[in-house]
């Protein structure tokens, strides 16, 4: 909404509009318009098709007559609408990452505000966000046009789940011998066990871990280790196998 307001000791008031060059004519009190007889013209909403309005008031007073204000040209930029959508997958592992992205209308530059489950995450500025495993949750967008300052409502919600797989995931593999372990649970705060064996079954490694989300990443370091082909076991708390599988390590 838009208010114009005439300032002095006047008496009455008649704003009036020009559309696309014509001549002024009196305003109405009509939708958008309110209060063409006051000292404040009301215009709400404001649309594009107000663009390039041009505003003035005459101020009436016994015994000064009438007087015309300066004219004001109302300026009305597009509400900016941003789309966002998830590309190849919603749901996800490790293995597998998608891309969420914003489409705006109209073309112009933009500044981007993300939302995950209705938190700002001010690190995510850009028009696109690849999303893994440790970023799941429910998106949206609000942009902002740079030139205009205007501001678009939130997008649609775009949700990236986890997908279900009961695979050890282990990479980089092969390895310099710094390599990250993911294995899927439901729940967080459980406990779990990493062992590495070297090819003639010596552990070489054996840490805790605690989940907290569904892949939750298991760093290993191993840098002095020989070059090898290294099993990698994880165990629940009761000591239950839970996967296994080999990384080589050069």
């Amino acid at each position: 909404s838009m208010s114009v307001v005439a300032t002095g000791s006047t008496i009455t008031y008649q704003w009036q509009v020009s559309i696309n060059g014509g001549p002024f004519v009196n305003v109405t009190n009509t939708a958008p318009f309110s209060g063409a007889t006051t000292a404040t013209l009301n215009i709400s909403p404001v649309s594009t098709a107000l663009n390039g309005y041009v505003f003035h008031v005459i101020v009436s007073g016994i015994p000064c007559g009438a007087v015309t204000s300066n004219a004001v040209t109302l300026t009305a930029n597009a509400l900016p609408v941003v789309v966002l959508t998830a590309a190849a997958y919603s749901s996800i592992t490790p293995y597998i990452r998608t891309t969420l992205y914003t489409t705006v209308s109209p073309p112009g530059s933009y500044t981007y505000q993300w939302y995950r489950d209705g938190v700002l995450v001010p690190a995510l500025t850009a028009d696109r966000f690849d999303v893994t495993v440790d970023d799941l949750g429910v998106y949206d967008v609000i942009v902002t046009n740079t030139a205009t300052g205007c501001s678009s409502n939130r997008s649609n919600t775009a949700e990236v789940d986890f997908a279900v797989s009961t695979a050890l995931f282990i990479y980089p593999n092969p390895s310099s011998g710094q390599f990250q372990v993911r294995y899927l649970s439901y729940a967080s705060n459980v406990a779990r066990t990493l062992n590495v064996y070297d090819s003639k079954g010596a552990r070489v490694y054996s840490k805790q871990y605690t989940t907290s989300g569904p892949y939750t990443g298991m760093d290993v370091n191993l840098d002095n280790a020989a070059a090898d082909v290294y099993l990698v076991e994880l165990k629940d708390a009761s000591g239950k196998r839970l996967a296994t599988g080999k990384v080589v390590i050069r």
